[in-house]
């Protein structure tokens, strides 16, 4: 796993919303006091891997979950380890569980902390 910088500094509200989300998601784990890495399981990109002491938690961030489609989940279902494994959204609709992995409104999510 590599450290990347994603942060936009310039032209924020110009980049692309899922792009916008991701660099919130990133800045409020930051906040949060997690190390954060982007992450890769054979192949698949795993948005953001948080750490904070023996803590460590996978995030997919999207801004809705597609009908009939796995793509944001499978990138987490099939790491093999116990850790928790959580995907953002924007839709709150969405909000739930699959296959153990959280799927939660980022609105809530934030208002959580």
């Amino acid at each position: 796993m590599s450290c990347q910088l994603i942060i936009y500094t310039t032209r924020f509200l110009s980049q692309p919303l899922g792009n916008q989300l991701e660099n919130i998601v990133y800045l409020e784990l930051l906040r949060r006091g997690y190390q954060v890495t982007i992450g890769d399981y054979e192949g698949s990109e795993i948005d953001f891997v948080a750490r904070k002491g023996g803590e460590v938690v996978y995030y997919q961030v999207t801004q809705r979950l597609p009908d009939n489609s796995t793509r944001e989940t499978d990138n987490l279902r099939y790491i093999p380890d116990g850790y928790k494994k959580v995907v953002l959204t924007l839709n709150m609709f969405d909000a739930g569980s699959v296959d153990g992995i959280e799927i939660k409104y980022v609105v809530d999510w934030m208002l959580e902390a």
